[in-house]
């Protein structure tokens, strides 16, 4: 059986490998086919250190690398934005932290979406107070 590191690290990998898993503007995104074939690969590497392991474990595993990850990241961002010396400034202790950093694009992908819907909900605002 594997170590847990090393499946976890080839785990991220192929993560980072089935961009239609995690970053939204993938054409592939919203295509159930292919995100559960890329699923599939994923449980192929998780049953090299779990035999029993289906597509609820894989699932759970990439939730949990998310909620790791974004924990560690808001960390690093609240420091930087406090403004502390560089003596001060937060080092990530998750020691796949710059494995899985592909995330932070897929958050910034989603934040922007979100200002560009606020963008169109202000200008329909201003569209109706403008008719009326």
């Amino acid at each position: 059986m594997a170590s847990v590191r090393a499946v976890t690290a080839e785990f991220i990998e192929k993560y980072h490998e089935c961009e239609c898993l995690w970053k939204i503007n993938n054409p592939f995104y919203k295509n159930k086919q292919k995100r559960l074939s890329a699923l599939e690969a994923l449980l192929q590497i998780l049953r090299k250190q779990d035999k029993n392991a289906n597509m609820d474990s894989v699932t759970k595993k990439i939730n949990n690398l998310r909620c790791a990850f974004k924990k560690e990241h808001n960390k690093i961002k609240a420091t930087n934005r406090s403004g502390v010396g560089t003596d001060e400034l937060y080092i990530p202790k998750l020691w796949f932290y710059d494995l899985i950093m592909f995330l932070s694009e897929s958050d910034n992908a989603s934040r922007s979406s979100k200002d560009i819907d606020e963008i169109l909900n202000e200008i329909a605002t201003t569209d109706n107070q403008v008719k009326t």
